[in-house]
């Protein structure tokens, strides 16, 4: 234990520095009262700029995956014009292309039915950009949830053409390899 001298001289500083920190806080903390306005504005310029970063992250990513579709779309078109244009010339040669032409409808059907399902994310994503701000009530996330099912089911395909490329076409491809010309 603490000898009642010092206790009490312990006790006599602790007391001083309270009332000295009270005496210098009371009058800083009497000076900023915050009108219910002012927080107010605040929270809708906050509100205001939330609303701005997400339409704007909104808008960079619609840009985004754009490019990607067009850049899909485009890589799919040139393989379809190289197989078109290989078809063509081993029929000059005097192969039999008939698999090769029933793969072409087929891929040249997945590749539409990706552009369909990427345009519709797309579409859905552009749509939700309108319920971004305000009382949505739950909108924006649906629209989201539902841009995501249709950005899921795109890649799917995406998947499914590269696999009907690989496993299909250039299977196809090394049976015509295989076979010898009709002479005409």
């Amino acid at each position: 234990m603490l000898p009642a001298k010092l206790l009490r001289k312990f006790t006599a500083g602790a007391i001083a520095i309270a009332i000295s920190g009270s005496v210098f806080l009371a009058p800083a903390l009497a000076q900023t009262p915050t009108p219910s306005g002012t927080l107010r504005e605040r929270i809708g310029e906050r509100v205001q700029n939330r609303c701005e970063r997400v339409t704007t992250r909104i808008n960079e990513r619609i840009e985004h995956y754009d490019t990607n579709k067009q850049r899909h779309i485009e890589h799919y078109e040139k393989i379809t014009d190289k197989l078109t244009t290989l078809v063509s010339r081993l029929d000059a040669k005097g192969y039999d292309t008939s698999k090769l032409n029933e793969d072409l409808k087929t891929l040249d059907k997945m590749v539409r039915e990706f552009a369909v399902l990427y345009s519709q994310f797309i579409d859905t994503l552009k749509g939700a950009k309108g319920f971004a701000c305000g009382s949505s009530e739950g909108q924006f996330l649906q629209a989201i949830q539902e841009a995501q099912s249709f950005l899921r089911q795109s890649r799917q395909q995406a998947k499914e053409i590269r696999s009907f490329l690989q496993n299909t076409i250039k299977a196809d491809l090394k049976e015509l390899r295989a076979q010898k010309p009709e002479q005409n």
